[in-house]
């Protein structure tokens, strides 16, 4: 009796385990902070994928002050909210990215040049290379 519940008990482990979604690849960086988006509609992005780049100027508007902000095809740009600051690009360079986060929801009467992303993971898809 006791061999047949070990032996079930162990099936029961070994397919929870396997049915557990693994990220193969980890982020490239840690990003400890959040953003304060209270009160402000979401939407969960998986995989996305962008070039990253460190500016000042998005869709010919500026910003207050230089932000990393993710350029994908069909999205504003996107001004990451909580990028480590330990990371550190320059104006001149610019890294394809894969990402994964929570992307602010703008109401669709807004009249915006980019828009909001908190990170959970980023990974670096190529080396950094000047902007041509």
């Amino acid at each position: 009796m006791v061999s047949k519940i070990t032996n079930y008990f162990l099936i029961a482990i070994l397919m929870l385990s396997l049915s557990c979604k693994k990220n193969d690849k980890e982020s490239d960086l840690a990003f400890s902070t959040t953003c304060d988006f209270a009160g402000s509609n979401t939407r969960l992005v998986e995989g996305g994928t962008g070039t990253l780049r460190y500016t000042g100027l998005t869709s010919n508007t500026s910003l207050p002050d230089d932000k990393f902000v993710i350029e994908s095809p069909g999205q504003l740009p996107m001004v990451v909210c909580n990028m480590p600051s330990t990371f550190e690009l320059t104006a001149d360079q610019t890294v394809r990215v894969t990402y994964s986060g929570r992307l602010l929801v703008l109401a669709a009467e807004t009249d915006a040049s980019n828009t909001e992303i908190e990170l959970n993971y980023l990974k670096f898809e190529e080396e950094m290379s000047l902007v041509k």
